[in-house]
């Protein structure tokens, strides 16, 4: 009977040790990382955007996320939903992006000036409607 309790007791200790080490363990990976410090034990989590991961090979392929995959205190700025992480697959910068982009509109701009110059208002089928400056004094002439 004396052998079991002494048995029980080696083994309580045992256990202790070996939580004790777990502590120490999750305490040292805490310290490497400051977020860490809020709760040791919560898996890593990838600092990474979803529109950035694999497209393929995943439990749930529209958000990129497997089942029960740890969700990241960010996770409602790095879903596939928001504004695209990059463009044209890094081929293209953002400041190459931002000259196409006003490109395209001076163009746009230069279209419209073009036709606006070969269309002058003498040349239309139909003579624009005169409006009077004061409505209630155009009522009162007629």
């Amino acid at each position: 009977m004396n052998a079991a309790r002494g048995l029980q007791a080696l083994v309580r200790g045992a256990r202790s040790v070996r939580a004790v080490r777990s502590v120490h363990t999750a305490t040292s990976r805490a310290m490497s990382h400051p977020d860490r410090m809020i709760d040791p034990t919560y898996p890593e989590v990838v600092d990474k955007s979803a529109q950035l991961k694999e497209p393929f090979g995943y439990w749930n392929s529209q958000d990129r996320r497997n089942f029960n995959d740890p969700l990241d205190e960010d996770d409602d700025i790095k879903t596939m939903w928001v504004v695209d992480e990059q463009a044209a697959n890094g081929r293209v910068s953002p400041s190459s992006a931002l000259l196409q982009l006003l490109g395209v509109f001076g163009l746009l701009t230069a279209v419209y000036m073009l036709a606006k110059a070969r269309d002058p208002e003498d040349k239309k089928p139909v003579k624009s409607r005169e409006f009077p400056l004061n409505p209630e004094a155009a009522a009162r002439r007629s």
